[in-house]
């Protein structure tokens, strides 16, 4: 079947034949959705992935039971916490000035956190790597909202 010479055609995925602006519109709806779903998975996360990692990249220095310290604090009930607020723990100079313009452990702030581990906050004796995958950041957030 061929189109009408006086309409610009497009052949697209599987060999079809539509025209210019019906292929525009699946495309865009189709970018669409793909967006919606890509944000929506990565705002939610993977508890199971994100405890893989936990262990992978903080357990060294972090564990998660209430009140137990190690090299760095404990990690439970993070997510929604007041920065540098872990009773009995020896924050760096960094983090307590932080601490103490009101900042708090939410989503949003312990993803740019992981993003940037040594450049978020100055003065911090803490030296992990970045985590740069927005799914892997993703992932651990969500571990961490699931240990109230």
């Amino acid at each position: 079947m061929r189109s009408s010479s006086l309409t610009p055609t497009v052949r697209v995925w599987g060999g079809r034949i539509m025209s210019k602006s019906r292929a525009v519109k699946f495309a865009l709806a189709f970018g669409f959705v793909s967006v919606t779903f890509a944000g929506s998975a990565l705002a939610e996360g993977d508890i199971v992935a994100g405890e893989k990692l936990f262990l992978r990249k903080c357990f060294g220095c972090h564990v998660v039971p209430a009140g137990a310290v190690a090299k760095g604090p404990s990690l439970r009930g993070v997510v929604g916490r007041p920065v540098a607020s872990v009773e009995g723990f020896a924050f760096s100079d960094g983090l307590k000035a932080f601490g103490a313009t009101g900042a708090v452990w939410d989503e949003a702030t312990l993803d740019k956190f992981l993003a940037d581990i040594i450049g978020f906050v100055r003065g911090m004796r803490m030296t992990m790597m970045p985590i740069s995958r927005d799914t892997d950041r993703a992932d651990l957030i969500a571990y961490l909202k699931s240990n109230k």
